[in-house]
């Protein structure tokens, strides 16, 4: 594809494609509906034969640099939640998170966990087979393991993901004290929507144990919106089956 038609990139640690356009661009090019977080390269591919060197069933592949580690750690400011981006261990001890997020986590940033938090991150934590006596349990030294499985309805099928988290409320003698830890393979609608919520909404969350409730809160109503719309649909597909 022509440089001057899309200048395209992959957001950092979003899983989100932006596109980057020069002002008044008649091209438009389309993105494979993959949705890969760690890709090292992206196809593209241009309709308009005017704006690329190749036929419009040809594809181009432009190279695309690995992702450096970064972590999404969360602190509170007045009452608000902030996000903020860490992306050397250096950085990570100049703040004090109450919740560490960490989606498909690199060796290198389970590296940084171990050595800022003394924390060490089960190999296992999102499997999906484990027993159920797994699922919640307390280790010798305080800390709180829950595996839970979040709800993601998107325009293709309703699934689940499953997230583990980490939480150590009553050893003060480890860094990893009053810090919610969050691990999950993709991104999760119900995250969003309490950060979103938590920034704008001032006392929403106090501590750790507030983010790990309201996050099942929100997913209670999240899941709750979910299937009333499939009642709808059911109610929408029976008026037309009596309706002859």
């Amino acid at each position: 594809i022509h440089k001057h038609c899309v200048y395209a990139r992959i957001a950092p640690r979003q899983g989100t494609r932006d596109r980057e356009k020069a002002p008044r661009l008649r091209c438009r090019c389309r993105w494979p509906k993959a949705n890969q977080r760690r890709v090292h390269c992206v196809t593209l591919r241009c309709d308009n034969p005017r704006h690329s060197p190749f036929p419009p069933d040809d594809f181009a592949r432009w190279p695309l640099p690995l992702h450096l580690p970064m972590l999404n750690v969360f602190t509170l400011a007045n009452g608000r939640l902030f996000q903020e981006e860490i992306e050397s261990l250096e950085e990570l001890a100049r703040f004090k998170p109450i919740w560490v997020d960490l989606e498909s986590p690199t060796p290198e940033e389970r590296r940084w966990v171990r050595q800022h938090f003394g924390l060490s991150i089960p190999e296992d934590a999102m499997d999906e087979a484990i027993e159920e006596s797994a699922r919640f349990f307390e280790e010798d030294n305080g800390e709180l393991h829950i595996r839970s499985d979040f709800l993601i309805d998107d325009n293709d099928e309703a699934r689940s993901v499953r997230v583990a988290f980490i939480l150590n409320q009553h050893n003060t003698e480890l860094k990893s004290h009053g810090v919610l830890f969050s691990i999950h393979d993709e991104d999760v609608p119900v995250f969003r929507l309490l950060r979103l919520r938590a920034r704008r909404m001032p006392g929403l969350i106090a501590d750790a144990k507030d983010v790990l409730l309201s996050l099942f809160d929100t997913d209670a109503e999240y899941c709750a919106d979910t299937v009333e719309d499939i009642y709808d649909e059911l109610d929408e597909v029976s008026r037309q089956v009596l309706a002859g």
